[in-house]
């Protein structure tokens, strides 16, 4: 019996484990962090790699991503990889690690839907941030927003622009306030869309200074 409860255990735990992936990102592998040289086809900074995709280096080519099923921060120089459900696989090349924090989703009432109508965080509690995060807004839906506007007390914070659809906020390596309450507005660069806007708590403390990641899922 105790053997059977056993394995039980670890199958829910397995079970559990993947669902986290899956709702992560269902169709995308990684995310791109840093690329430089020729990399077929070409990847920017902040993009998400999607699944089923083959990505060939050049010997000159350097990728660090982020593998969403490990948490793994890697680096490819020259190669091949691979991308599938269980993962990535390196080919060639000169592959490294190293283990970061998992990225975050944030949550969105209508994350299908942009245009003319006026987005919010799911839920009525404010979702946990560290006191040093990192915005990337994901999705087909990314390239209509043009800056990160913070928000305390209904008094404005900081307001910097969407590079590559990623924002750090504050950009000037201070840290927000511990269990403070903060709103954060993506603009969108045309005046028929309307903003997204989630109410959010800083009370995590930075483990890893610039490495906390949220994702903010747009389609």
């Amino acid at each position: 019996m105790l053997r059977i409860f056993a394995v039980v255990l670890l199958w829910s735990m397995a079970f559990i484990a993947a669902s986290e992936r899956v709702v992560l990102s269902a169709d995308a592998a990684a995310l791109v962090l840093e690329s430089s040289g020729t990399i077929t086809p070409e990847q920017q900074p902040y993009s998400e790699i999607p699944a089923s995709a083959t990505l060939k280096l050049d010997s000159s080519a350097r990728l660090v991503f982020l593998d969403y099923q490990t948490c793994m921060q890697v680096t490819m120089s020259g190669g091949e990889l691979k991308f599938g459900p269980d993962g990535y696989l390196a080919k060639g090349g000169t592959p490294s690690s190293e283990r970061i924090p998992c990225p975050t989703r944030l949550h969105l009432q209508n994350p299908g839907e942009v245009a003319g109508i006026y987005m919010r965080g799911s839920g009525d509690e404010p979702q946990t941030i560290t006191t040093r995060p990192n915005f990337v807004v994901v999705g087909s839906g990314g390239d209509d927003f043009e800056s990160c506007e913070l928000l305390k007390d209904h008094r404005e914070v900081v307001t910097t622009r969407l590079v590559n659809h990623h924002c750090e906020l504050p950009p000037d390596g201070k840290s927000l306030d511990s269990n403070g309450a903060y709103e954060l507005i993506l603009a969108p660069k045309s005046s028929a869309s309307q903003p997204i806007k989630i109410d959010l708590i800083a009370s995590t403390p930075e483990a890893k200074p610039g490495k906390s990641l949220f994702l903010i899922p747009v389609h």
